[in-house]
């Protein structure tokens, strides 16, 4: 009786709490490692343009949909490549970020952003020119929108008081999605990780509190659009080359015909005035 209320009354044991290195670096560096293929791709693009290798290729033959298609398909080998490496690294050292969540739902959900992020980089590469302002602008574009996504989205997106079109409009920009989808995969922001945490599975994907189903569907629409708007932008800028080079052409054979017809007249004066010459010399001979 003298150890009565000494002791707890047994219950249940409690679920084993271990680090989750995710919450140390923050999301926003898985961000930016994923994001980091961006620059690359913009910049191989451009450089194909600034140094005209694109038109030699066109010269022996292949056509605009065969040069996108084969870059698009070497482009999609190169992400879906960095990113298995990518997730089975992170496995093996234990970031739950990738180890929690069903291997089905990160291949579906990353391999539709990696297809969003070439098509955006397409579409990007039609409005420059110069290989090194690209790069440097994919690479501020990167690191820019890691922090917008850090402060700025994740607030309103944390902030329940708000609706959650806004949330949705956000997520059109496609770092954002990106954001959400690292948002979704990883732990409560806790700096240890509840074994009870099960990540996101296949049956999840149709949960609107994760809100992968409409994340999906925002990807799959700016894809298409981002696609379609490259091809027209590229045919577009093709004709506007073209009708420039024509304008240039026909300029130029205007400003010769006026040249040449001027010539003629100069010569036609000369010969006129070297008449005149000999009129006059004959005429003084004969006055001698």
């Amino acid at each position: 009786m003298q150890f009565e209320f000494v002791k707890d009354m047994p219950r249940a044991a409690q679920p084993e709490m271990t680090i989750d290195i995710s919450f140390l670096v923050g999301k926003v560096v898985f961000v930016w490692m994923i994001m980091l293929l961006f620059p690359v791709i913009l910049s191989n693009l451009v450089y194909e343009k600034q140094q005209k290798l694109r038109t030699i290729m066109k010269m022996h033959g292949l056509g605009d949909m065969a040069y996108w298609t084969i870059s698009y398909c070497y482009f999609l080998l190169l992400s879906l490549l960095y990113m298995l490496f990518l997730i089975v690294f992170g496995s093996w050292a234990g970031i739950m970020l990738f180890k929690m969540s069903e291997y089905r739902v990160q291949f579906l959900v990353y391999f539709a952003y990696m297809n969003l992020q070439i098509s955006f980089a397409f579409l990007m590469a039609t409005y420059f020119s110069n290989v090194r302002t690209a790069s440097v602008t994919g690479y501020l574009f990167t690191i820019g929108s890691g922090y917008l996504a850090e402060y700025l989205f994740r607030p309103i997106f944390e902030d329940m008081s708000l609706s959650r079109s806004w949330t949705t409009l956000m997520e059109f920009f496609p770092p954002f999605s990106l954001y959400r989808i690292i948002y979704e995969f990883s732990p409560p922001p806790s700096p240890f990780y509840r074994t009870d945490f099960s990540g996101i599975q296949w049956g999840d994907l149709s949960d609107r509190k994760n809100g992968m189903k409409e994340i999906l569907i925002i990807m799959a629409f700016e894809w298409v659009t981002f696609l379609l708007l490259t091809f027209f932008l590229d045919e577009f800028g093709t004709l506007i080359n073209g009708i420039r080079k024509m304008v240039s052409v026909s300029h130029s054979s205007v400003d010769g015909n006026s040249q040449a017809s001027q010539k003629q007249t100069i010569q036609l004066q000369e010969s006129e005035y070297s008449v005149e010459m000999d009129r006059t010399d004959v005429l003084r001979e004969g006055d001698s």
